[in-house]
C-alpha cells in the first residue's frame, strides 16, 4: 500500500458532518437530511482491508478494537467489508454491494491529521465538491465523544433552507416533502417544488416532522433575501414582430424566482401587466412576459426545452401568474393550446408570505 500522507489512515473513524466552504469549520448535517439520520463509521486496518458500518443515529454503537469488529451488528442498517489502497491522497476502495456486485470507488482524501480527515467527492451531476469530515473515535464510542461534539459548529438549519424546482419525472417525490408547482399534480409536465439546505452544496430536505407551510414560508423568506435583478428580453411573436419580456438568469436560484411573490410583483410593474406568463424550460432560467403573449412564450420555451441538456430540462409549459402567484398552466393538448386554472389550498391563499 503506497501512501505519502503525513498521518496514518489506519483506525476507526466516524463521519461527523461537512466543512463549511466559507469558513472551513465543521458543521453538523442539518436536521431532515439523509445524513442526519445515520451514524457512518469507517475502520481502516493495516492489512489493507476496511469495514464500513451505518447505524441509526439514536442507536448506541459498540466496537471491539482487539477483535476489530462491531458488536451490535443487528442494530446496523448496513455493514460492508472491502479492500482499500492509497496512492498519494487517492484511495481506491473495492467492496461488494447489496446486490452482490463488485464496486470500485475512487476517493480523494482532502486533508488528514491525527484526529480527523476529510473526503472530497462530487455528487453526480452537481458540479461542485462536497467535503465530509471524519473524526477518529477514542477509547469508547458509546456515543459521539464530548470533545468531538465541541468541535462541531451547530447551525440553525432554517437559515439555510431554500426551495428547489425539479421536473415532473423526478424519482424522489415519495421520499421528501414536496408539492406541485402549480397545484396540478396530476397534470403531466408540471414540476415539483422540494426544499433543500444550502450548506456548501445542496442536500434535499427529507423530514416530515415540520408543517410544509412553515417549511415553504421559511424557504421563500430565505430566497427573497438573495439579491436578484431582471433584464429585458425580446423574442419572436407567432404573427411576426417581437415580444418584450424579462429574464432572470443571474444566480443559481433563478428558476425558483417563480415562487418569489415580491420579485414577480416587480415584474408586473416593469411590464405594466396585471397578469403574466412565465416559463422555466430549464434549470437556471426564468422568462416572464405579459399574459397576452403567453402563446408566443410557449413557442419560445418549447424551443429552449427541446434544445437543451436533458439533465437540466424542467418543463416546456408556461405558467399563468396573477399578483405574483402561479394560478394555472398553459399546455399543448393534441396540438391545441389550453390553459388549466388551479385552486390554491386555503393555507396558501391566506398566507401572504408564500
Amino acid at each position: 500500500m503506497n501512501t505519502n500522507l503525513e498521518y496514518s489512515i489506519v483506525g476507526l473513524w466516524e463521519q461527523a458532518g461537512l466543512l463549511d466552504p466559507d469558513s472551513g469549520t465543521p458543521i453538523c448535517w442539518p436536521e431532515g437530511t439523509m445524513n442526519s439520520k445515520w451514524r457512518d463509521f469507517l475502520c481502516f486496518l493495516d492489512d489493507g482491508t476496511f469495514i464500513y458500518a451505518r447505524f441509526p443515529v439514536e442507536k448506541e454503537v459498540k466496537f471491539n478494537r482487539s477483535q476489530k469488529k462491531f458488536l451490535n451488528v443487528k442494530e446496523a442498517k448496513e455493514i460492508s467489508l472491502g479492500k482499500y489502497q492509497l496512492n498519494g491522497n487517492i484511495m481506491t476502495q473495492e467492496y461488494t454491494n447489496k446486490e452482490g456486485e463488485l464496486v470500485k470507488d475512487l476517493v480523494t482524501i482532502g486533508e488528514i491529521s491525527e484526529r480527523h480527515f476529510t473526503v472530497e467527492a462530487e455528487p453526480p451531476g452537481a458540479g461542485f465538491i462536497v467535503r465530509a469530515i471524519y473524526h477518529k473515535s477514542v477509547d469508547s464510542i458509546e456515543y459521539a465523544p464530548p470533545k468531538q461534539k465541541a468541535r462541531i459548529k451547530l447551525i440553525d438549519p432554517w437559515d439555510y433552507i431554500l426551495p428547489l424546482i425539479l421536473p415532473y419525472d423526478w424519482y424522489g417525490t415519495d421520499q421528501v416533502t414536496h408539492r406541485s408547482l402549480c397545484f396540478l399534480p396530476e397534470k403531466e409536465g408540471t414540476p415539483w417544488v422540494v426544499y433543500y439546505y444550502k450548506v456548501g452544496y445542496w442536500t434535499v430536505y427529507e423530514g416530515e416532522e415540520n408543517d410544509p407551510i412553515e417549511i415553504e414560508q421559511k424557504a421563500s423568506e430565505n430566497l427573497s433575501k438573495i439579491p436578484m435583478k431582471w433584464q429585458t428580453l425580446e423574442f419572436f411573436a407567432r404573427k411576426g414582430g417581437r415580444v418584450k419580456g424579462l429574464i432572470c438568469t443571474q444566480e443559481a436560484q433563478a428558476t425558483e424566482r417563480i415562487l418569489d411573490r415580491k420579485n414577480l410583483r416587480e415584474a408586473h410593474s416593469i411590464l405594466k401587466a396585471k397578469e403574466l406568463a412565465a416559463a422555466i424550460p430549464h434549470r437556471g432560467s426564468l422568462f416572464v412576459t405579459d399574459r397576452k403573449y403567453a402563446l408566443d412564450l410557449l413557442d419560445f420555451a418549447a424551443t429552449h426545452y427541446y434544445n437543451f441538456n436533458n439533465e437540466l430540462c424542467l418543463t416546456p409549459w408556461v405558467f399563468y401568474i396573477v399578483d405574483g402567484v402561479v394560478r394555472g398552466m398553459y399546455f399543448d393538448r393534441d396540438g391545441k393550446i389550453e390553459i388549466e386554472h388551479n385552486t390554491l389550498p386555503p393555507e396558501y391563499e391566506q398566507n401572504p408570505q408564500i
